[in-house]
């Protein structure tokens, strides 16, 4: 569906914009009062399609519901609104209506904190729609978790300022879907265990789930119904129904995330998919799904994009193209994880390594990843009595046998045209141009399939990118350099 612009309500002597929330507030408040239900989320569908200018038809194709269901829930609500307001109202004259300020007795609809002009409570329009999302709680006194098979962290460092990043993201802003990315190694997962502790209270269910072993997208969606339904006893046995009746058909069936979305809007739920990289397929650019598997990222964009509650996160080693370009990502946000930092040090310290003048520098090489630290720290403990010194001086990068096998796993599946260009970086120790490399392979790739190729190796978090003035620059991080070439020189 479309996104919403922001409303602009005219009078005399204001400029002011009311959002869709405030929208939905003032409608959903006029509905209750009249049949004692909130709005549900096919009646809020048709209203912000109807804001954004979309057909019937489109409101139905993406709600995955038939065009004559929305036509007909359309018109029961258009319906009570004339009679609540004592004006026609209709899908033709909706967003007119709401930019005349015509809507009456629905001031108290809003808090104090907004004004109102002709009745309609609005808010200053200096003020970002991001940042005046009313706050929403949690119905329960503790959250319900279903955390499956994630890792339980004993050992957390640093990280302070990405979980304050994500608690603003999702608490404060309300986001509905945040990816958390960086290459493997690197602390994705545990730092989404660790905002679990940390967030759980805003939250009547929170749930994990790895997709390591590719399930497919109705198994995943009835399981997630089937968690979320036990905080909703009454609802057990009709969810049951529509499960049992639906099981068989797939996503662009509907039943299933229309079922599923319908508690995401009820309950405010924070659901984590970890391990979305597995879902892509080997031997092809990042990104791009494994057959069979696309309704994934249809879902990811209807989930983003549908007014709900809740909010899900996606953890993956690769970039997820869906949310990679530079759109309006008003209620999407991203994290890029990269070095630990100084807090490697406390790596360093709790394995009792010596030299500590030296931590800094071993933490440099490694790019402060965490697990390619602690590799290297046992290989340090092992064979070099614990002395930092004394393993700096055989040429690092050192990459022992289980650091090999971790790197082995990111270059799993990489196409030809990204050998090819893996190849000309590791030639060269200074960053080097689009236009360099294009020179290079240019009687291999063409310009397009080289950016492509380019592009894919970045969303791998394989390949760095640097500027010279306008110019983009591209190298290999010393780790994965290394790596290549001890590669290279087994295969020759």
């Amino acid at each position: 569906m479309s996104e919403m612009s922001d409303i602009i309500v005219k009078t005399p002597h204001y400029l002011y914009m009311m959002n869709l929330q405030e929208v939905l507030k003032i409608v959903e408040d006029l509905v209750f009062a009249e049949t004692g239900k909130p709005l549900d989320y096919l009646q809020k569908a048709i209203l912000q399609g109807t804001i954004a200018g979309d057909t019937y038809a489109k409101i139905a194709e993406e709600t995955y519901n038939s065009e004559g269901h929305v036509r007909d829930v359309g018109s029961e609500l258009w319906q009570l609104l004339s009679e609540k307001l004592g004006k026609d109202v209709s899908k033709k004259n909706f967003k007119t209506l709401l930019k005349k300020g015509n809507f009456y007795h629905v001031s108290s609809a809003i808090g104090k904190s907004f004004v109102g002009i002709n009745n309609v409570s609005i808010c200053p329009g200096d003020r970002n729609l991001r940042d005046i999302q009313p706050p929403v709680t949690s119905k329960r006194n503790k959250a319900y978790l279903d955390l499956g098979s994630a890792p339980e962290v004993l050992s957390f460092y640093g990280r302070q300022q990405e979980l304050a990043t994500l608690e603003d993201s999702i608490v404060k802003k309300r986001c509905r879907l945040m990816t958390i990315l960086g290459i493997g190694g690197i602390g994705k997962t545990t730092l989404a265990v660790r905002l679990i502790s940390q967030i759980q209270t805003q939250f009547d269910c929170v749930i994990y789930r790895s997709l390591q072993f590719c399930p497919s997208l109705d198994e995943l969606l009835n399981n997630l119904i089937e968690v979320v339904e036990a905080i909703d006893t009454e609802e057990v046995e009709i969810a049951r129904k529509l499960k049992d009746e639906g099981r068989d058909r797939g996503f662009s069936r509907g039943i299933a995330p229309t079922k599923l979305l319908s508690y995401l809007n009820k309950y405010r739920c924070l659901i984590i998919f970890d391990d979305v990289q597995m879902l892509f397929s080997r031997e092809k650019i990042a990104g791009e799904y494994q057959s069979g598997y696309e309704d994934y990222g249809a879902f990811f964009k209807w989930l983003a994009k549908s007014n709900h509650l809740s909010c899900l996160i996606l953890i993956s080693g690769e970039n997820i193209r869906e949310f990679s370009s530079p759109n309006d990502k008003s209620f999407v946000s991203s994290l890029v994880l990269g070095s630990l930092g100084d807090a490697a040090k406390e790596i360093c310290r709790e394995a009792s390594l010596l030299d500590a003048e030296f931590w800094e520098n071993l933490i440099g090489i490694y790019q402060g990843n965490p697990l390619w630290l602690e590799m290297t720290i046992s290989t340090i403990n092992g064979f070099f009595g614990g002395s930092v010194a004394d393993f700096l001086q055989y040429k690092p990068p050192f990459l022992c046998e289980s650091l090999l096998r971790n790197l082995g796993k990111l270059f799993q599946g990489l196409t030809d045209e990204e050998k090819l260009v893996l190849f000309q970086l590791a030639q060269v120790n200074n960053p080097v141009s689009l236009g360099e490399l294009d020179r290079a392979t240019k009687t291999q790739l063409s310009p397009s399939m080289l950016c492509n190729a380019l592009e894919s190796l970045s969303m791998r978090f394989l390949v760095e990118t640097t500027e010279r003035g306008r110019t983009k620059l591209f190298i290999l991080n010393s780790l994965i350099k290394k790596y290549y070439q001890i590669s290279q020189d087994n295969y020759n």
